[in-house]
């Protein structure tokens, strides 16, 4: 068991046989988890543990500790522990899954659930105006002002996410073969699997690609005046399959997850140290609310917007129409979105592009030296996550 809450679980009852579980005792664990400080303040070398942060704790008392966010010990922690629960259910070894509640006392000391919000039209400008989409120092400085031009994964990656509302990993799942044309329109087809081919086993699904994820995304113009399709011919004539070949991986310690957001909310806390921007609610995941902001706006029906998301269709009315693409009407509304802070930042990147085709910026292009490449097939027997990882 890599996963920390699933360790501290064995450690609390490491001299508790699996058939001497119950119910009762299982939810007196849960309601205990309020008194896990977070990591901050705990010596390095036994942070990981939770069993060492509790002992710690109340060892040493609670100055200079913070309490755990709410949301990650009742929806985070809580679902490893039903999960364990559900197994030893079915083991026959616990007589029923107990129903996992704090009650307002436990959860008095918790922080509250962090409400995420977007960017202000001052700080999109500040993100798009800056090095690594305007002209950086070089690949190894990409957030120092230079004159190179670099459009690798980072770049790219960014203007996707504000484009389509993508979640933060999903771009590292895109496949060259992806990226298809439909009656002029250019389109991200992110389906797990070809429906009109018929029925495949889940297991046979393209990991990273639920039911819910799976959906077309219109490519906007400025993606392609940018040179998208450019990139995608360039990798094909040398045979890759990926978009982003070059996509740095990380492997979550322990699990052995493939978190393939980290690199984007690793660079965007970056981003905010470097240009002093405070707020703790400002995480890469607000480019989904900015997007959901401009499809509210654009009055586009709640079934198009749960599609273009990513959202399940639940209920039985949204399940209801086509299952691939969206209705033609649409796409016009998509392309026609005119929000006037990205309009300006768009200006920056189209000047940026302008100087590098006349010389001004020197282009560089690690995507097309192989040796940046990753072997992702050796990471396919890992669990892969093309989620919003920890920032969401």
């Amino acid at each position: 068991a890599g996963d920390p809450i699933l360790n501290y679980l064995v450690h609390w009852f490491e001299n508790c046989a699996a058939n001497e579980l119950s119910a009762e005792r299982l939810l007196s664990f849960y309601q205990d988890l309020p008194n896990v400080p977070k990591s901050k303040g705990i010596p390095t070398t036994k942070s990981k543990s939770l069993a060492f942060r509790i002992e710690y704790a109340r060892e040493h008392g609670w100055e200079g500790l913070s309490r755990m966010a709410e949301g990650t010990i009742t929806d985070n922690w809580r679902t490893h522990i039903k999960s364990f629960c559900e197994f030893l259910h079915t083991k026959g070894w616990l007589d029923r899954v107990p129903i996992f509640r704090l009650t307002k006392v436990q959860k008095r000391e918790l922080m509250v659930k962090l409400k995420k919000d977007r960017a202000t039209p001052t700080e999109l400008q500040t993100l798009l105006s800056s090095p690594p989409f305007t002209g950086c120092k070089s690949l190894a400085r990409r957030w120092m002002t230079g004159k190179y031009y670099v459009q690798d994964y980072l770049f790219w990656t960014f203007l996707i996410l504000l484009t389509t509302g993508m979640r933060t990993g999903e771009p590292a799942s895109i496949m060259l073969s992806d990226i298809i044309e439909k009656d002029g329109q250019w389109y991200f087809n992110l389906y797990s699997y070809d429906p009109e081919k018929g029925r495949v086993a889940n297991k046979d699904l393209r990991q990273g690609k639920s039911a819910s994820a799976s959906r077309m995304l219109p490519i906007h113009p400025l993606l392609i005046l940018l040179g998208l399709l450019d990139r995608k011919r360039e990798l094909e004539q040398m045979g890759a399959i990926w978009l982003f070949p070059e996509w740095k991986i990380y492997i979550v310690r322990k699990s052995g997850l493939v978190q393939w957001s980290r690199p984007i909310t690793r660079s965007f806390i970056y981003f905010k140290e470097k240009y002093e921007i405070p707020r703790q609610n400002l995480t890469t995941y607000w480019t989904r609310h900015w997007y959901a902001d401009i499809l509210d706006r654009a009055g586009l029906p709640d079934r198009t917007r749960n599609m273009l998301l990513g959202h399940a269709l639940t209920s039985a009315p949204n399940t209801y129409g086509g299952n691939q693409g969206i209705a033609d009407q649409y796409i016009l509304a998509l392309q026609a979105l005119n929000d006037p802070s990205f309009e300006a930042a768009a200006r920056l990147l189209l000047e940026a592009k302008a100087r590098s085709d006349k010389g001004e910026l020197v282009v560089l292009k690690p995507h097309l030296t192989k040796s940046n490449w990753v072997d992702r097939t050796k990471f396919e027997h890992l669990v892969q996550d093309f989620g919003d990882g920890d920032d969401a």
